[in-house]
């Protein structure tokens, strides 16, 4: 009927245009009365109205997923256009989505850090403010800081809010296995050798050489350039899981690069190291034997119980890789020989 109209009254018909509505996480239709929507004023508090455009203008005659874990891709993805944006010619920069965003003059990005990598960041750091964030900013990459790089300071608030509201309360770290848990003391160890490097290549080769040690990829599909054996993708689930408490990250090189390679050792040993406190049976009869709030030993023999639970439990603790032994005499020796343990 629109067309018929335009005709009668001597005008164009019209371009017909389908857009499909948004879907949430699980794929099902958003719904105000189900609260699984997304709103404008809620994308705007994590990110930029840049983004949100970007996110707008792809395929919009497909049904697109909207909901919060969308945004930082978003984010990255457009500053991603915007870099590439200067080196092509006239008909690639017709397709790239920043030309039409900002009708044809698209701004230069100053994100010298990935919006991904802010989170990280802000993770690693427990980050609560700016100066904590522009801290590490500014040693990656000199010169750099809230005056010079606008966009990005206010990228890093979003950072952080993003990091305040989703990341913090969605954290599942767990205990690396002893394999695991070698394969990171090795990675903290080969750090070692690259004090001071804010190189990320050479950083993320270092990680993929420790990989490559502990968790080859023997089926054969993944290849180094030099024709030796991948890495197993267990590997960097691995550091997520144990340093980060998340699913995935960014490169692992190129985080060591701006958090700081020194940083990033403690990072891993203060999550990764186990420490095994070896008393005796003897020893341990002694400091419970003041109280009696263990089950196990209520109305038993202290020392004959300590024994056969040794006998049982003490293989598994002797896998961990540092043993202190935990002798009569005050706490603050043992805490003195746990810090000359792990070199501190």
């Amino acid at each position: 009927i629109y067309d018929s109209i335009c005709e009668i009254l001597g005008g164009r018909a019209p371009n017909h245009f389908t857009y499909e509505l948004f879907l949430d996480e699980k794929g099902e239709k958003i719904s105000k009365s189900k609260g699984n929507g997304l709103t404008i004023d809620e994308w705007l508090t994590y990110a930029d109205p840049e983004s949100l455009a970007y996110f707008m203008y792809g395929k919009p005659k497909t049904a697109k997923r909207l909901y919060f874990d969308v945004i930082p891709k978003n984010v990255d993805e457009y500053h991603q256009q915007l870099r590439a944006y200067p080196g092509q010619d006239a008909g690639q920069r017709l397709a790239n989505p920043v030309w039409h965003i900002h009708r044809g003059q698209p701004p230069a990005s100053d994100m010298v850090v990935s919006f991904a990598m802010l989170l990280n960041l802000a993770s690693a750091a427990n980050a609560h403010d700016k100066d904590v964030l522009w801290g590490f900013i500014r040693r990656y990459a000199p010169g750099t800081g809230p005056e010079t790089h606008p966009y990005l300071d206010r990228l890093v608030g979003h950072a952080l809010a993003y990091f305040r509201d989703f990341v913090r309360p969605a954290k599942s770290y767990r205990e690396p296995s002893a394999e695991e848990r070698a394969a990171l003391e090795d990675l903290a160890a080969t750090l070692g050798e690259h004090l001071g490097s804010t190189d990320p290549e050479a950083l993320q080769a270092a990680v993929y050489e420790v990989g490559r040690r502990h968790f080859p990829d023997l089926s054969g599909k993944a290849k180094s350039p030099d024709g030796r054996p991948g890495v197993s993708q267990a590997w960097f689930t691995t550091i997520y899981n144990v340093l980060f408490g998340e699913a995935r990250g960014p490169r692992f090189g190129s985080f060591v690069a701006l958090y700081g390679v020194e940083e990033t050792r403690a990072l891993i040993l203060e999550q990764a190291t186990a420490i095994w406190l070896n008393a005796s049976p003897e020893v341990l009869a002694e400091r419970v034997r003041r109280r009696d709030t263990r089950p196990l030993l209520r109305g038993k023999d202290p020392l004959k119980v300590l024994r056969e639970l040794s006998a049982v439990r003490n293989p598994i603790y002797a896998l961990a890789p540092i043993h202190v032994s935990s002798k009569r005499g005050p706490h603050e020796a043992t805490v003195n020989a746990i810090l000359k343990a792990i070199g501190r």
